[in-house]
């Protein structure tokens, strides 16, 4: 014999893979040789050994950074958190909003109105007429009951000309019994 191979053995079939397993990459058979892929996007290494790559760590993975938003380092990738308050966008960009009353509402109920003070920068949320409550959030408005808009004391005949009236709501809450006397006082 003349000592040369004439079988090829692949390599990549061998019990012992020489890839890498995690992440998967895939290895070539080559005559009398193998070669591993690349590793995947979001890992560094050779196709044999990949590890990791924390994009957080270069320029804070292309997150907003004015504002700050957090990056978040995750297998292969990455993510960003949410724009603060008073911004919005995707984290990769956050914008300043106007008013806080820009975005979901101020979080106010979908039927309330905002209304953003930007000199102490809080909102106040304020339930339509004939509606009642906090304003904030989804169960912030609630409907009345068996009160008239036009005539609140029709439901509910009025003692003593209409006076006594705040003795007769005293369970109502103060927006309530506050939204009863403004529509008296439109009447005079």
């Amino acid at each position: 014999g003349t000592g040369t191979c004439t079988v090829d053995i692949n390599e990549c079939d061998q019990k012992a893979f020489p890839c890498s397993h995690d992440p998967p990459v895939r290895c070539i058979n080559l005559p009398g040789s193998f070669q591993c892929e690349p590793c995947p996007p979001g890992f560094s290494g050779n196709g044999y050994h990949c590890a990791d790559i924390d994009e957080c760590l270069v320029n804070n993975g292309g997150c907003s950074v004015q504002p700050q938003v957090q990056c978040i380092n995750t297998r292969g990738s990455f993510s960003c958190g949410p724009c603060p308050p008073g911004y919005s966008g995707d984290g990769f960009k956050c914008d300043p909003v106007s008013s806080l009353c820009d975005v979901n509402n101020g979080g106010c109920n979908d039927m309330a109105t905002c209304i953003h003070n930007p000199n102490l920068n809080y909102v106040q949320c304020r339930c339509p007429i004939g509606w009642t409550g906090s304003g904030i959030g989804p169960n912030g408005c609630v409907q009345l009951a068996n009160i008239s808009i036009a005539a609140p004391c029709l439901n509910n005949p009025c003692l003593n000309a209409g006076h006594a009236m705040r003795f007769q709501m005293v369970a109502l809450s103060v927006d309530v019994y506050q939204f009863i006397v403004d529509q008296l006082a439109v009447r005079r």
